[in-house]
């Protein structure tokens, strides 16, 4: 290999990251350079980060008037049950509301917490049926309206 074809080991450890960041490898032999080796467990899953991102973006979402989309706990109901029918997240409200904590989503604002969830399931009787049928029920409170506004947002981002 010639001299301007050569790369230092720092540049070999950014490139080789580059390269396997959606790949379950932790460590890279590259010949006549070595073995790089780097910590995957570190890396959340290229699910986790897209999802991760996602919902940091729904926390500064803004509606047609400019205010913020979530503002009340309860609003993570729409992001339960829309990932529930769109993204393959757990079923049961303690399990997802752990996995959105894993997310880092229990300290956001508002926070995603079990006992909001289960609340809101309580609060809107209606929105038991599939996502795709909520609209119907957005003109019967500010309260509906939110949840409507939250899960339309985010099915736009998932599908």
């Amino acid at each position: 290999m010639n001299k301007e074809n050569s790369f230092t080991p720092e540049q070999l450890t950014d490139m080789v990251k580059s390269l396997t960041s959606n790949a379950r490898i932790g460590q890279f032999i590259v010949e006549n350079h070595g073995t790089v080796n780097y910590n995957e467990k570190e890396a959340a899953p290229p699910d986790d980060r897209h999802m991760r991102q996602v919902l940091q973006e729904l926390m500064e979402a803004k509606d047609e008037n400019g205010n913020k989309l979530m503002v009340e706990q309860q609003q993570w109901f729409a992001v339960f049950r829309v990932l529930v029918e769109y993204g393959n997240y757990p079923r049961q409200m303690s399990d997802f509301a752990r996995a959105m904590a894993q997310l880092g989503m229990d300290k956001a604002t508002p926070a995603c917490k079990h006992d909001s969830l289960r609340k809101a399931s309580q609060t809107f009787p209606r929105l038991a049926c599939k996502v795709s049928q909520w609209q119907q029920y957005s003109s019967l409170s500010e309260a509906y309206a939110k949840q409507c506004r939250v899960a339309d947002w985010l099915i736009k981002r998932m599908v």
